[in-house]
Order: structure tokens, then C-alpha cells, then sequence
């Protein structure tokens, strides 16, 4: 999924941090990368052996454009072979691969809908703040 920004002026470094706090908070490990001045990529990925996340998967979210025009792109690692995989071998009781793709398609879900309203509030929050257009 993705959301663009227009008349922001939002700090895209700051904003790039704001998104690795994020997920540091809900138990992800997490980098910022910096490929330019209009672009920042964020990457997650779950920490092992913790019980509240039971993700599959890495996830990205990329950063680019302009402080007064840019674009947020969040998503996810391809899971559907496991889907897949799971189907073909539920009969062989592989139902268990099946269900765990879908608990944590069904977190992923949950962790997306609140990454989006958080980015909404610290874009609102970060409007203006050190920002050279």
C-alpha cells in the first residue's frame, strides 16, 4: 500500500527515523537506509523468539520525493508459496504451514492499519519542523 503527502513540508530524514522508531517499538529489528536526500528505506524484520510478533516475513517501507511532495510506499515480503504449500499439503498435514501463514497475514494486517494511522499523527506533528523546501 502506499499514501502520497503533498504540502507537508515534512523533514524526510526525521520522518525516515520516526518510522525505524516505530518499528523498534513493536519488536522488530530495523535499519534505516539512506540512498539520496528524497530517499529512505526502512527495513523490519521480526525478531526471533518473540512471543508478540508472529510475522513472517520482512517488511520495507520506502520514502521518496520532496519534503513538500512525497510519497510513502509500505510492504511486505511475497508469502503466497507458503499459502500455497500448505494447501497443497494440508491432506499431508501440512495445515499447520496454512494456518501460520494466515495468523500472520492476520498481524501483518493489524501492524500495517496502525503503522498507517502513527505515520498520519508524526507527519501532522513534524509538519514545518526543520524543513528547507
Amino acid at each position: 500500500m502506499w499514501d502520497r503527502y503533498v504540502d507537508a513540508k515534512v523533514d524526510l530524514k526525521l520522518l525516515s527515523e520516526h518510522v525505524h522508531q516505530f518499528f523498534e517499538r513493536k519488536d522488530f529489528n530495523s535499519v534505516v537506509e539512506e540512498n539520496s536526500p528524497e530517499e529512505y528505506r526502512v527495513i523490519a524484520v521480526p525478531k526471533h523468539g518473540s512471543p508478540d510478533t508472529g510475522m513472517l516475513g520482512n517488511l520495507s517501507v520506502l520514502i521518496h520525493g520532496k519534503p513538500d511532495d512525497f510519497k510513502i510506499e509500505f510492504s511486505r515480503s511475497d508469502s503466497r508459496h507458503t499459502v500455497k504449500l500448505g494447501i497443497l499439503t494440508t491432506l499431508l498435514g501440512g495445515g499447520r504451514f496454512l494456518l501460520r501463514d494466515l495468523k500472520s497475514t492476520e498481524e501483518l494486517d493489524k501492524l500495517e492499519s496502525e503503522f498507517w494511522r502513527s505515520l498520519d499523527e508524526t507527519v501532522d506533528h513534524l509538519r514545518g519542523v526543520n524543513v528547507s523546501v
